[in-house]
């Protein structure tokens, strides 16, 4: 008996839990073109960023803040900058800057779309502001 409402239990539970989706491919530059397009559009209308473009912004200042503190640590540590995947060139640099950079590397490689969009946004940079 007691086996009876534990399997029932289970059987109950089992029809509750969330279903498994299948993995998705990761984000890649297909996509991010046009949402950095629609940053760099916003930017220069209005300053406020659209539903669309904010996946662009919050990727490029992930990948930004990211290779500025491993720049930051090769610093601290005396590695040589040129360890860091991108070098700061000046306190002038800006989101909205990098978001240009990224937008137009992708613009100007349009045979890297394909590729997963994380990459694309670290060599836009990486090339924008490559260490000496």
């Amino acid at each position: 008996m007691a086996s009876t409402v534990i399997g029932s239990v289970l059987a109950f539970l089992v029809t509750l839990s969330p279903t498994v989706a299948a993995p998705q491919s990761l984000p890649t530059g297909d996509a991010l073109i046009v949402e950095c397009g629609q940053a760099v559009t916003d930017m220069e209308a209005s300053g406020q960023f659209s539903p669309q473009a904010v996946y662009c912004l919050g990727l490029v200042r992930g990948v930004l803040e990211t290779a500025f503190e491993w720049y930051r640590n090769d610093v601290r540590q005396s590695v040589s900058p040129s360890h860091s995947p991108i070098c700061r060139p000046d306190d002038r640099l800006t989101v909205g800057r990098a978001i240009r950079f990224t937008h137009r590397y992708l613009t100007e490689h349009p045979e890297r779309l394909h590729e997963r969009d994380t990459v694309l946004v670290m060599d836009a940079l990486r090339e924008a502001f490559a260490c000496p």
